[in-house]
């Protein structure tokens, strides 16, 4: 479940709310963002058309940096904790930011 915090022009900030043992369905993102747990969190990456995965174990409170997908990449997620997992997520809307 995503709750949206604030959007502007730069940055959109949202609240997800990921339920233990659940499978979000594959997508993709074309920004660079920032993740911040509110919750311990065990994350299990999937890859769609692949056999791979990749296993994220976020600290409560820490903030982590994510890069964009490569093109045509999407990938879902499963929660692997023992309980919901909550994480704010600022996603860049311009490049310009960075410098």
């Amino acid at each position: 479940m995503r709750t949206p915090i604030l959007e502007n022009d730069q940055v959109k900030v949202w609240k997800t709310v990921i339920h233990k043992s659940k499978k979000l369905p594959f997508h993709r993102h074309d920004s660079f963002r920032i993740a911040i747990p509110l919750t311990d969190a065990c994350l299990r990456y999937v890859y769609e058309g692949k056999n791979e995965t990749k296993l994220n174990v976020w600290k409560k409170g820490q903030a982590y940096w994510l890069e964009p997908n490569p093109k045509g990449e999407m990938h879902g997620y499963i929660n692997e904790s023992e309980n919901d997992i909550e994480v704010i997520v600022v996603e860049l809307k311009s490049k310009s930011l960075l410098k």
